[in-house]
């Protein structure tokens, strides 16, 4: 997708963070701080069934949820280009689609899809 030492890139990425121990909220700092930026997360993938019951059997508010596991988000690439993305990602029978746009302030608001509060606009500081 984004080239190699032998091969061009064939989207035009930015950044990408991989949702993996720590959460969007710490890995989306990581991508945006340098920019100054921020993200509006409003049609994220559903979390699975695991992390469901994991949030239920623990009582796991979804700000702390969000915080700590993927939320069913493996990957967030920022591009100008995201049918590329999707057409290139789809093309490895990965699963993809927009899930939101950045934003000027250092903020990131992710419409939950968690158990506790699904629909909610949670916030997150960036800086």
């Amino acid at each position: 997708m984004f080239g190699g030492y032998d091969r061009e890139p064939r989207a035009d990425v930015k950044a990408v963070a991989h949702i993996t121990g720590g959460g969007m909220p710490e890995k989306l700092k990581r991508m945006l701080a340098p920019s100054g930026l921020g993200a509006n997360i409003f049609n994220a993938f559903e979390p699975g069934k695991a992390i469901q019951i994991f949030q239920k059997l623990g009582n796991v508010d979804d700000e702390e949820a969000y915080k700590t596991w993927n939320m069913g988000n493996g990957m967030i690439i920022a591009t100008e280009t995201p049918e590329r993305v999707i057409e290139i990602a789809n093309e490895h029978k990965i699963q993809a689609k927009i899930v939101g746009y950045t934003a000027d302030s250092p903020e990131l608001s992710i419409d939950s899809r968690g158990v506790k509060t699904f629909g909610k606009r949670l916030s997150f500081k960036l800086n």
